[in-house]
């Protein structure tokens, strides 16, 4: 499961636990501390069925819905679960976007909570992170730039998002 490209690892639960990013599994993957995973979303290995109320899909597990995705990082845990932010490069195909998913472990289930798409595409390198004022923060190299192009002759990216302008869909409330 473990393949070559770990991107992005992070140590949660007091470092009793770590989150992995697997770009070449197209996986979030939660590992606690005897080395035991105790889940792992998205991609062919994935364990859980992730679900997109914006476009009426529910992926079922072992679906690829993100793709040689980029930092995923936990952000935070609310009543509904816990947010794994990341930059998703190739999910869509020939778009990359900003993606926040929402894992609720009591559930078993994944949920695509919002996306930024880019209007670019990006294979080497992508990042989501809050900004202190609540906004989201992409930065990525861009694939193909030219005068031709939404980002102009610019190689690389740098995006604030404000939320309100990103919001894909509400997330079900399971309470």
């Amino acid at each position: 499961l473990c393949e070559a490209d770990v991107n992005h690892a992070q140590l949660l639960d007091g470092d009793a636990a770590a989150l992995f990013s697997l770009r070449l599994s197209h996986a979030i993957v939660k590992v606690g501390a005897d080395g035991a995973r105790a889940w792992t979303v998205g991609g062919p290995y994935g364990e859980w069925p992730i679900e997109d109320t914006g476009r009426g899909v529910t992926y079922p597990p072992g679906a690829t819905v993100w793709s040689g995705q980029h930092n995923a990082e936990y952000m935070g845990a609310g009543d509904d679960g816990h947010e794994v932010w990341m930059f998703d490069d190739l999910g869509l195909g020939n778009e990359s976007r900003l993606l926040i998913v929402r894992v609720d472990e009591s559930e078993g289930k994944a949920y695509l909570k919002w996306e930024y798409r880019l209007g670019a595409l990006t294979q080497l390198f992508g990042d989501a992170d809050p900004t202190i004022a609540g906004n989201v923060l992409g930065a990525f190299w861009i694939q193909e730039y030219g005068p031709a192009t939404r980002w102009g002759d610019a190689q690389a990216g740098l995006v604030e998002v404000v939320p309100e302008h990103l919001l894909l869909q509400e997330v079900p409330d399971r309470r």
